[in-house]
């Protein structure tokens, strides 16, 4: 399964999601690459990568037609590995701006690696443009995480449109995974609210029924550039990544 994790509006926890539900999943035992295409390089430095020492990232890959099998990078922890990313991937736009074929660069570097991993996460800029669609091109399920505020819905819609519209235009179906409820606070009541909203809207079978609490432990886990099973497996949100991961391969197994 090629997941992509994405959703235009920042600050939801993209990055948090794709580092420690990819830890999770390798701790089961599954094959896992994690693909960096956000030029803030998060997920990369949350994973412990020095960003910028790296000779080949994601970028290289996208514009200059590095194979992927070159720039993947191998975790500490067994059975996970990072496609990295840094600063240099905020030019690919630009890069690309004149290449026809620039929504099948990733899924085309992807055709020759994908097999071996069981799942593959991408974690997906806060925006709609061309990195966010070749992230999109190159899955086959959608997760998209969503912080309990009063903005959590806003935006949705045009990402539900940018989905169709790929769709149409290219040619492509990547099916809905599920929403993902992170950095829910239970003292705070307008988080459940929202949270019984979200769920109506895209109904419980969209939504997982893992929510992510938040935790003071993940900022501090990623700051050191570790995955919170590492830093503080004993943390609730250890227990949340590890039954988020238990769902997501019950939905792989349905497939």
């Amino acid at each position: 399964m090629i997941i992509a994790v994405t959703n235009q509006k920042g600050g939801v926890g993209k990055t948090t999601i794709t580092i420690n539900l990819s830890a999770a999943l390798a701790i089961l035992g599954y094959r896992v690459l994690t693909i960096d295409m956000d030029p803030q390089g998060n997920s990369s430095d949350g994973m412990g990568i020095e960003t910028n020492t790296l000779d080949d990232t994601i970028y290289d890959t996208l514009v200059n037609d590095v194979p992927l099998s070159d720039i993947i990078l191998p975790h500490q922890l067994d059975n996970w590995a990072i496609a990295p990313a840094n600063i240099s991937l905020s030019g690919a736009e630009t890069e690309l701006a004149s290449d026809i074929t620039r929504p099948f660069k990733l899924r085309k570097a992807l055709r020759s690696e994908a097999e071996k991993y069981d799942f593959v996460l991408i974690d997906s800029p806060p925006s709609l443009g061309i990195l966010t669609v070749n992230a999109i091109v190159a899955s086959n399920a959608l997760l998209v995480p969503i912080e309990p505020n009063s903005y959590a819905l806003k935006g949705m819609s045009m990402l539900m449109s940018t989905i169709l519209k790929i769709k149409e235009d290219l040619e492509h179906y990547t099916s809905f995974l599920g929403v993902a409820v992170n950095m829910f606070d239970p003292s705070i009541t307008l988080h459940s609210s929202v949270t019984k909203t979200i769920t109506e809207y895209f109904t419980s079978r969209k939504v997982f029924d893992t929510i992510i609490h938040r935790s003071r432990k993940i900022p501090e886990a990623e700051m050191h550039g570790q995955h919170i099973h590492a830093y503080a497996p004993q943390d609730e949100a250890a227990r949340h990544f590890m039954d988020l991961a238990k769902e997501v391969v019950e939905k792989n197994n349905e497939r």
